[in-house]
């Protein structure tokens, strides 16, 4: 017996649990895209990280004239880092990513530019983080691209993390959560 397609399942129901069921149509397929916003958490983090380096440096027997050349570039780090990661608003800031099931991806800028890359094994993949490893088309470094809960929508966080786990990952060589 089937139901209506406006019918809600009994409460003894169970859904499906595939990734590909018929509840979840398409929810996990590939392209998994989603827009990033600015974290709190990375921005306390990064802020956290570089005060600790600048105490560290303090505390640390060199001569003073080391000690403030270094504070000053850590100094620049952090503004670099959280302008950059934390804030978003370098040009090369990335803000919206879209992963194809291959290891492809797609980035918008935003300076306004889409550029194409591919995803590095690199990648790590984590309940509450997701640092995209990339490298874009016509680029010779990679870049990182940080994702936590706080800076992308929640659904699209999910969707990828079990993605980037169960379909792109193989992919990428590796099998499985934590095959890194």
């Amino acid at each position: 017996m089937q139901c209506p397609p406006d019918a809600q399942p009994s409460a003894g129901s169970r859904p499906a649990t595939s990734p590909r069921g018929a509840a979840d149509a398409g929810r996990f397929d590939a392209p998994w895209a989603l827009d990033v916003g600015p974290s709190r958490y990375l921005g306390l983090a990064l802020g956290f990280a570089h005060v600790a380096a600048v105490v560290a440096v303090v505390v640390a027997p060199m001569p003073p004239t080391a000690s403030a050349a270094l504070c000053v570039v850590i100094l620049l780090s952090a503004v670099r880092h959280l302008a950059g990661v934390g804030r978003l608003s370098m040009p090369t800031s990335v803000l919206r990513i879209e992963v194809d099931g291959k290891g492809g991806v797609r980035v918008r800028q935003r300076d306004g530019r889409e550029r194409a890359g591919r995803l590095l094994p690199s990648t790590v993949v984590s309940g509450r983080l997701v640092l995209l490893r990339l490298r874009l088309d016509g680029s010779r470094r990679a870049c990182s691209v940080p994702l936590l809960p706080d800076n992308c929508e929640t659904d699209a966080f999910r969707r990828l993390r079990a993605g980037l786990v169960w379909q792109a990952g193989p992919a990428l060589g590796r099998v499985g959560p934590g095959a890194d």
